[in-house]
């Protein structure tokens, strides 16, 4: 019996081995070198790794099967074997018509897609022309690899995981910046290589410096964190860092298809052990460092991209999105990804880079309290430093610099109808908010958020009194940018046309021009936003009795108390007037604008 023979051949020791004659020795090793052969196994694997493969790989008889069982096994093969392992998939990692299982399932689809890489000598562009493919056609829609190639595919992902070599184009384009400055240990998994320089790349690019690692060599990391972030199996330490919540709070369906990325995306801090919400934190940094890399992202706008953000730095794809997601040919879909983004960059201000970069020295100076308290690496902000920045600027935008000023009042805009985006007022409104939730007609996130400013004016708020100080917080907002009120600004969006085309849009401006005619007695608003706008100041009132903040205080009382300190309100909203414009100037000019209309 040659399987028997065989095993005593291969290592029950060297008694039972030396029972073995020579003669039949050598036929068993013609036997297994024929048969190595007859599937494709190269020889010097079957003799360097021969144990294993009859311990491990006996029902693996296909052509490439035996290579493949052993890359499955590949932590638990000695190192001789793994090394000659190594050797030969890093081969197929140059050339995939060298691997017979890839070749066998995938075939069809390398003639189809892959042909002008498929025809290069060394076929060295046809294994990412393959993963290219997969990431941007999911299972079950036109154009879709079939459920063989799609699985033999992601087998070959992981396995190039356990060594960065195994990735012929990522090994071409970034040998010499690993070389020069991965080490140290010098790291072997292609994720810590990665890991290593995007630590780089981030550093570089936040410091505005010369970048060290090659542009050959940043594309490539590009496309291994894509893959990275298309599904949790290429991302093993997230997998086994968040393996309770994957299987308590995410779905069969939230796995189909990424395998619960954006489920743990979904999911409030608190609700993530902190082991989970560290890595998970590190993959939303890549993500916002370089939008492309945002695989939901990608796939879910990948048609608005195209048309309106194609040539947009990869900083500010989602800002660019942002800024065309109300047109009526926005897929619902890219809309909702771009609101998860935005909520998740209110968050920690570590996920919007513009606004870290704009506003460093602002946070150092004003909020650098926050950041002695929460200065370990794994602590998550819970959108302290945004919420500080925001008060700082309602107190007094001057405290803040004209960069910080400009991105955090940006940023505020973006998140002004998105509850989700404010964790303050999360925590401390959840009664509020939920009323205001299953409230009739709350079929959308800017009615709710005028819901709560509806209970505040009327002191129906449910929860204790920071809830009412969060509220009052946004009804103060208005003094920054009306854009910061949604429904204000759409309401009063014809009186801003007709009597405040020319004031300053910055620094609360426009708002500030209401509330002049708001309060004049020859002119008048059209109803709805004169109603409104009633309502505001009354509301404003209020939250400046709450919210003590010098400059909504000046506000009320240059606009409410007198109309002869109007310019007090002027001179705050940053509208640049003489010192002696008196009110009937004002008037003239407004009788002047109107008559020439």
């Amino acid at each position: 019996d040659i399987e028997a023979l065989n095993e005593d051949h291969l290592g029950r020791g060297v008694e039972s081995a030396s029972k073995l004659s020579l003669e039949c020795t050598h036929a068993i090793e013609r036997t297994l070198k024929q048969r190595a052969m007859s599937v494709n196994l190269h020889p010097e694997i079957e003799q360097v790794c021969r144990f294993h493969l009859h311990t491990l790989c006996t029902s693996h008889v296909q052509p490439g099967a035996e290579l493949e069982c052993l890359q499955d096994h590949y932590r638990d093969i000695d190192k001789e074997c793994q090394a000659i392992v190594d050797k030969y998939t890093i081969i197929e990692a140059r050339n995939p018509q060298l691997h017979p299982v890839i070749i066998g399932a995938c075939t069809n689809l390398i003639e189809r897609r892959c042909g002008q890489e498929s025809e290069v000598e060394d076929g060295s562009g046809v294994m990412e022309c393959l993963i290219r493919h997969k990431i941007e056609h999911p299972q079950g829609t036109q154009g879709s690899m079939n459920n063989k190639c799609r699985t033999v595919l992601e087998h070959w992902q992981i396995l190039s995981l356990e060594d960065w070599r195994f990735s012929f184009g990522f090994k071409h384009s970034c040998k010499d910046d690993i070389r020069k400055y991965c080490f140290n240990p010098r790291p072997k998994k292609k994720l810590e290589v990665v890991g290593c320089l995007v630590a780089i790349i981030s550093k570089d690019t936040m410091m505005e410096e010369k970048q060290r690692v090659k542009k050959a060599c940043r594309d490539e990391i590009k496309f291994e964190l894509l893959q990275k972030h298309s599904s949790i199996k290429l991302d093993p330490v997230l997998a086994e860092a968040c393996n309770t919540e994957l299987a308590m709070l995410c779905t069969k369906k939230d796995q189909a298809e990424d395998g619960g990325l954006e489920c743990l995306k979904n999911m409030k801090p608190n609700d993530l052990s902190v082991k989970c919400r560290t890595e998970l934190f590190q993959e939303e940094k890549e993500e916002a460092i370089d939008n492309q890399v945002d695989f939901a992202l990608m796939r879910g706008c990948k048609r608005e991209i195209k048309e309106h953000c194609d040539e947009e730095d990869p900083q500010n794809i989602i800002k660019c999105l942002t800024d065309f997601s109300d047109e009526s040919n926005f897929a619902g879909k890219c809309r909702d990804i771009i609101q998860k983004r935005i909520s998740q960059r209110m968050q920690d201000y570590r996920l919007n880079p513009i606004l870290e970069k704009a506003c460093r020295k602002d946070i150092t100076k004003l909020c650098g309290d926050i950041i002695i308290e929460y200065k370990d690496e794994r602590s998550f902000l819970e959108g302290k430093v945004v919420s500080c920045l925001k008060q700082k600027a309602i107190q007094n935008q001057e405290l803040l610099t004209d960069a910080c000023r400009t991105e955090i009042v940006s940023s505020l805009r973006d998140s002004s109808h998105l509850v989700e985006a404010d964790p303050a007022l999360e925590r401390t409104c959840p009664v509020s908010i939920a009323r205001c939730r299953t409230s009739q007609d709350m079929d959308s996130r800017v009615k709710i958020s005028e819901c709560l400013r509806e209970m505040f004016k009327e002191q129906r708020l449910q929860d204790n009194d920071e809830c009412r100080i969060q509220v009052a917080l946004i009804v103060e907002t208005v003094q920054m940018d009306i854009q910061l009120d949604p429904i204000l600004h759409t309401a009063c969006a014809v009186d801003l046309v007709k009597f405040c085309r020319n004031r300053e849009h910055k620094n609360g401006g426009l708002f500030a021009c209401l509330a002049e005619i708001n309060q004049h007695h020859t002119f008048s608003l059209e109803p709805e936003c004169n109603s409104l706008m009633s309502k505001r100041m009354e509301m404003l009132t209020l939250a400046v009795q709450v919210a003590p903040l010098g400059s909504a205080q000046d506000i009320y009382h240059g606009v409410v108390d007198s109309p002869t300190l109007l310019i007090i309100l002027i001179l705050f909203f940053g509208a640049v007037f003489g010192f002696g414009l008196c009110f009937g100037r004002f008037s003239k000019k407004l009788h002047s604008e109107e008559k020439n209309r």
